[in-house]
């Protein structure tokens, strides 16, 4: 969902803009500032803007306005705006994964509650289920590791006639494996000499 996009909707004689994330000032309005919903008069030549509500969230949940639907849908309730009324705004959110976007708004009749609701792709809950290139390279590992350790097996028992201990795969060079890093790590890590000689004049 864009954050930055204004929403408006028309409804009973009233604009409702809407930003879910940023606060905004309707013109030069000095009612409407620092918003998150305001409502304008649409059908009166005075144009009266109204503060429904500010960037601050109250509560949210998990809702369903149809309980029929099996949309997704997230209910946010901001805090209440005390100013010639009390003003409560609920911001419905609607997952429609048909790519469809709409933007709505109701009046609760005189309740001065208004509902707004979003209805957006982007509302939708996010499932990673692909593999990331670690779990892959993990994989990939294991089932090469699988495939070197039964191939190995069956190479020194039935081709070489190994048995025992011998029956694992490059046997020799994995139980020298350990000195082999210790060494390379002593190496590294100890300081190179270089000793001198010079003949006396």
């Amino acid at each position: 969902m864009n954050h930055q996009k204004m929403y408006s909707a028309v409804s009973g004689g009233y604009t409702y803009t809407y930003n879910p994330r940023y606060s905004y000032t309707v013109g030069q309005s000095s009612v409407c500032k620092d918003a998150a919903a305001c409502q304008t008069e649409t059908e009166t030549d005075s144009g009266s803007e109204y503060l429904i509500a500010e960037q601050k969230v109250d509560s949210w949940s998990n809702c369903h306005a149809d309980q029929s639907s099996s949309n997704f849908v997230i209910c946010i309730y901001y805090t209440p705006i005390e100013t010639d009324a009390k003003r409560n705004v609920i911001v419905k959110l609607v997952c429609n994964k048909d790519g469809k976007s709409s933007f709505t708004a109701t009046d609760g009749g005189g309740t001065s509650t208004y509902t707004l609701t979003l209805e957006d792709k982007e509302v939708c809950p996010k499932f990673d289920s692909g593999l990331g290139v670690g779990s892959i390279l993990c994989i990939v590992f294991t089932v090469l590791l699988i495939v070197y350790l039964i191939a190995g097996v069956l190479i020194n028992r039935f081709i070489r006639g190994a048995a025992g201990k011998e029956l694992f795969p490059n046997y020799q060079f994995w139980t020298g494996f350990p000195s082999l890093v210790k060494d390379g790590v002593l190496f590294s890590i100890s300081p190179c000499k270089k000793d001198s000689e010079y003949d006396a004049i």
